[in-house]
């Protein structure tokens, strides 16, 4: 009787382990991906009818750090800053952007000009350019 209770109580304390363990590892992984800087584009990619054609959309940046402190935005198109923040943790920044490469933001702090987070806008097109014109092919 004494190894039929002893056996239950292992077999509990196994199945215990076995789904608290999980619980514990991601409720560890939540917290971490709180603390972890974000910096977010709306829309995920700028799409143009024809390669190497101006591509213009309205951008929306939203950007989230875990300490309070002063940041600022740039892009790859300016060197100057888009915007700056005080005393924040998170932001959000709209702008209206015509652009013919991928785009680059940058998150970066005010005193120390560190980047603490960046994130691409890609630039996307329907049809690729084409290499000859059609009218070179036509014999009459």
């Amino acid at each position: 009787m004494f190894s039929n209770f002893t056996s239950k109580i292992f077999f509990l304390l196994t199945l215990l382990t076995l789904f608290a363990l999980p619980s514990v590892v991601l409720i560890t992984q939540a917290k971490q991906s709180v603390n972890l800087p974000e910096l977010k584009i709306k829309p995920t990619k700028c799409v143009s009818l024809q390669q190497e054609q101006v591509c213009y959309v309205n951008v929306t940046v939203i950007w989230q750090v875990a300490e309070v402190g002063d940041y600022c935005l740039f892009s790859s198109m300016q060197t100057n800053s888009l915007h700056c923040w005080s005393s924040t943790k998170q932001g959000t920044f709209t702008q209206e952007v015509e652009m013919t490469s991928d785009l680059v933001y940058t998150l970066r702090d005010k005193k120390s000009e560190q980047v603490i987070v960046k994130n691409r806008l890609p630039l996307a097109w329907v049809y690729k350019k084409e290499k000859f014109s059609h009218s070179s092919w036509r014999v009459f």
